[in-house]
């Protein structure tokens, strides 16, 4: 029995942080438990778990789940007697909510999935979209894990389909690698098909810098997290302008790592580099500044080659050879007159 403490409120209320910051995010389901046992509350009447799961069509373990959402959430507060709280201030302004997740996927019975389908026409139609996206029937494990992903990991039904797209997308059929991405979206928060985009394009962006310079890309390390998120949200540098800096690292260096990156990146968010054309303006400066500081150097004098260099070293001269002939000759006549004389 759900004992309520009775706040006097005379009408029915809904917070307005409420339907700003839950109504997007959270299963359908448990905005109809939050709802419903909020009415009992402010009309102060008691009522069993059984009756509130009777009145929506539910089970009493989907009550539970969604009472024990709530309470994560800080929407409201539920003791060890069953007396339940309702938060009148917003948990936000409070303490930030923590994703909420058992951390075992509940075993749902075949009898459980029998009467959700009977009740649930959205869990038919996710479970044909999953048969048509893996090419096969699905066993009943196959129906516990995609199930867990509506009620266990909280996901909207749009979510999910987003979910199988993405991992076909990318080659992955085998249902432990999808339910593997979905509790990783869980763990990041996601809870919408935008948000799953945008992560999608994140994790893209990392595997393309890390794959740039050469490194593994299979698990991002919290210490390279840092650096992405300082140069694509802090610097907001574009990606094609990172992949530039991956370019000149992977020319300077023999190992390229995230620290040399980082000084060339720095540096041009200094600099106000934007786009990759204001790197293009930086380079022509630093070559005509280059040209200027050789131009102003005083020439080098002519070295005088050494008398113990090689022949071939030395430099040619314009040599008149009919002369040197010439000579030779009168040389020779000369020493043939002394022989005879």
């Amino acid at each position: 029995m759900l004992k309520f403490n009775n706040n006097n409120i005379q009408a029915i209320q809904v917070p307005v942080w409420f339907i700003r910051d839950f109504l997007h995010k959270s299963h359908g389901s448990y905005i109809k438990v939050y709802l419903i046992i909020n009415s009992y509350s402010q009309q102060g009447t008691d009522i069993a778990v059984k009756n509130v799961a009777q009145q929506l069509d539910m089970l009493e373990s989907e009550v539970n789940d969604a009472l024990r959402y709530w309470d994560s959430q800080g929407v409201l507060k539920i003791d060890e007697n069953k007396n339940v709280t309702f938060v009148l201030e917003d948990p936000a302004a409070q303490v930030k909510p923590k994703t909420f997740r058992l951390q075992m996927r509940p075993e749902y019975s075949q009898a459980e999935l029998n009467i959700i389908r009977q009740h649930n026409q959205s869990i038919n139609e996710l479970f044909l979209m999953a048969e048509q996206c893996l090419g096969k029937m699905l066993s009943p494990t196959d129906q516990k894990v995609i199930y867990g992903f509506y009620d266990w990991l909280n996901m909207p039904i749009d979510l999910i389909e987003y979910l199988f797209e993405y991992c076909l997308s990318n080659n992955h059929t085998q249902l432990k690698y999808i339910e593997k991405v979905a509790t990783s979206w869980n763990d990041d928060d996601i809870k919408s098909v935008d948000e799953a985009k945008a992560q999608v394009i994140k994790n893209q962006e990392h595997y393309k810098i890390l794959k740039s310079l050469g490194m593994s890309s299979a698990i991002v390390s919290p210490a390279q997290e840092q650096f992405f998120d300082k140069w694509l949200k802090e610097y907001r540098l574009p990606l094609n302008v990172i992949l530039e800096g991956c370019n000149r690292t992977v020319s300077n260096i023999q190992k390229p790592n995230l620290n040399y990156l980082d000084t060339i990146l720095t540096k041009w968010h200094e600099q106000g580099v934007k786009i990759l054309e204001d790197i293009e303006a930086l380079d022509k400066k630093y070559q005509v500044v280059k040209e200027q500081k050789v131009s102003k150097e005083p020439p080098q004098r002519h070295k005088i080659v050494s008398k113990t260099q090689p022949f071939y070293a030395m430099s040619s001269h314009n040599l008149d050879y009919n002369e040197i002939d010439r000579l030779e000759r009168q040389y020779h006549e000369k020493i043939r007159e002394s022989v005879l004389g």
